[in-house]
């Protein structure tokens, strides 16, 4: 299995404590027995004869998915964004659906209530017992509705022009306009200018820039989107006037604050700090634009946490002659298959412990009712998860990654009722 955690476990230990927590319940069941005489038929009568069984339960879990976080594989990822709620229409993975204002949401999960299902098979000998058990458990992500639970289940993985953008980081942004090339900053322009609807992509284009310093009005951030016209600079240029050509490999730190053979002059600082001013929809636009013709994007969709677990448990009953109502405590090993992302599976390695009581209906049935606790172990990372990529992608080819790291913690605890067919 991959990403196995190291620790070992001390399965003696966890079960010789539950048994100990259990004995003064068998005491209490044992001391009426005895005075009833020796004539009383015990539950799993027959001289230590042992006995095949099978188990059918249901098992609500309660979930313990802590510090979820996904990325892509390159760990170029800085932020995860949300599909708008409102978004109309069918799922479409273009930059405009998300919701650009809320980066970083705070990703849980619901308990696993309906889809919780466990069977057993196992053999009884007097009081030991040894058992397979598979069980289902599935988290559903919260937050999705009836009316958008497709949506809510969508997340975009920004890289670090959308992220700073969107949390107003200038310092970091600036740095990170400074490494993008002409070529790219042309196009990223386009992307922008391109925009359409309640806001207009060539006015924040034109933010962006400023109105510049210099007679030639080609200058980009050396002054504030909010300038107004003079006799320092009177015109305000689209960035795609400023950055003529798409295929230019120079940095744009390399026109910082220097005038070029075009006259174009500028500074990353001041294009950041413009940027930072601009409305939340102004902003949405740029970041959206970044992801489209810049550093390219990711989409995973996190519908839910599935979980399908093989366990091979030991188990003891504290059987009492003439008392129908038997303590039990297990302890065991295993695996859990876990399914972040549909139709993508990560094996890790898993314990589990539960403790309940059962009552023999028959001699070869048998109810039980109990609880249990069940951790996932490993390093918590579930790799090669399948990444979907947006789907109005202009940039160049291979800045969209293929897979994602998700990272987060598991562990569960529920109950469980169920019975116990023996042959």
């Amino acid at each position: 299995m991959s990403a196995v955690s190291n620790r070992k476990l001390p399965l003696g230990g966890v079960l010789m404590a539950l048994v100990a927590a259990v004995a003064p319940i068998h005491s209490l069941l044992a001391a009426p027995a005895a005075g009833a005489g020796a004539g009383g038929e015990g539950l799993f009568s027959g001289a230590g004869a042992g006995s095949f069984y099978i188990g059918l339960d249901y098992s609500p879990a309660f979930g313990s998915i802590k510090d979820f976080k996904v990325q892509e594989a390159g760990g170029t990822t800085r932020g995860v964004f949300p599909y708008k709620r409102d978004a109309a229409g069918r799922v479409d993975f273009k930059v405009h659906n998300f919701d650009w204002s809320a980066p970083e949401p705070k990703i849980s999960f619901k308990d696993s209530m309906l889809t919780a299902l466990e069977g057993s098979i196992g053999y009884s000998i007097g009081g030991a017992r040894v058992e397979v058990e598979v069980g289902y458990e599935r988290f559903v992500v919260k937050g999705g509705k009836k009316s958008n639970e497709d949506t809510a289940s969508v997340f975009l993985l920004g890289k670090e022009l959308a992220y700073d953008t969107a949390r107003g980081q200038v310092d970091r942004l600036a740095t990170a306009l400074g490494k993008m090339t002409k070529g790219e900053a042309k196009k990223w322009g386009n992307a922008i200018e391109s925009a359409t609807g309640t806001t207009n992509g060539e006015k924040v284009s034109q933010k962006v820039c400023g109105n510049g310093t210099g007679s030639s009005g080609t200058q980009c951030g050396t002054s504030t989107a909010g300038a107004t016209s003079g006799s320092s600079g009177t015109t305000q240029r689209k960035i795609s006037e400023v950055f003529t050509s798409d295929t230019e490999t120079a940095q744009l730190s390399t026109m910082e604050n220097t005038s070029t053979t075009s006259g174009a002059t500028i500074s990353t600082s001041g294009m950041a700090g413009n940027i930072n001013s601009l409305t939340k929809d102004e902003k949405a636009i740029v970041a959206g634009a970044f992801a489209r013709a810049v550093e390219g994007a990711e989409v995973i969709e996190v519908r839910a946490i599935g979980s399908t677990s093989v366990m091979l448990n030991a188990c003891y009953d504290l059987l009492t002659d003439g008392i129908g109502v038997v303590p039990y405590a297990c302890a065991g090993i295993g695996g859990n298959f876990v399914s972040v992302v549909d139709g993508h599976i990560n094996p890790k390695f898993a314990y589990r412990v539960k403790a309940g009581l059962s009552y023999a209906l028959t001699p070869e049935i048998s109810a039980f009712a109990g609880a249990f606790y069940h951790k996932v172990l490993g390093d918590g990372d579930y790799d090669e998860l399948p990444l979907s990529h947006i789907s109005d992608y202009t940039g160049t080819a291979g800045k969209n990654k293929d897979t994602g790291i998700a990272s987060f913690n598991f562990a569960y605890f529920g109950g469980e009722l169920g019975v116990r067919f023996a042959f």
